[in-house]
């Protein structure tokens, strides 16, 4: 499978297969999952009927690449403080993901209804500091940690 991308924007992207375009998907916020149309059409069928100027076709990997780049760049957010009710409503309105206290005694959780992709909010208190953020569920590098915390406390 190839991926089409046009007008340089990742958030619409068509999936080719065999050489005709099958799937476009379409980020829309307002519609949870996007908005799927079916095709089936060649790619220069498909570039007429969408009036598309430029485009590029990319092997899985670096579709995977470049949609992971964007999704850090666009939802990734800093951590902000947080009341402890918004905290505790947020472990109450959906079945926590991931909820410990990891090493640094951090009790956290993540939703486990994501924003986009592998993004997520995630929610985190020590004692009585409450904060949140959005991360990759499978990236630890983007979790809460202590050094989130420490920045809160600065401001």
């Amino acid at each position: 499978m190839k991926f089409l991308i046009a007008n340089g924007n990742i958030e619409t992207y068509s999936t080719i297969t065999d050489g005709l375009v099958d799937y476009t998907f379409t980020v829309d916020y307002g519609q949870p999952g996007g908005v799927i149309t079916k095709g089936n059409l060649t790619i220069p069928e498909y570039l007429e009927s969408r009036k598309i100027d430029s485009h590029e076709i990319l092997s899985t990997d670096e579709f995977m690449v470049r949609q992971d780049k964007h999704q850090r760049e666009k939802y990734l957010t800093p951590a902000e403080e947080i009341t402890e009710e918004q905290f505790y409503d947020m472990l109450e309105v959906l079945p926590p993901m991931n909820w410990h206290t990891d090493s640094e005694g951090i009790d956290k959780f993540m939703m486990c209804e994501f924003y986009t992709g592998d993004i997520t909010a995630q929610y985190a208190r020590i004692g009585d500091k409450f904060i949140t953020k959005h991360v990759m569920s499978r990236d630890k590098d983007t979790h809460i940690n202590k050094k989130d915390f420490e920045l809160l406390s600065l401001n």
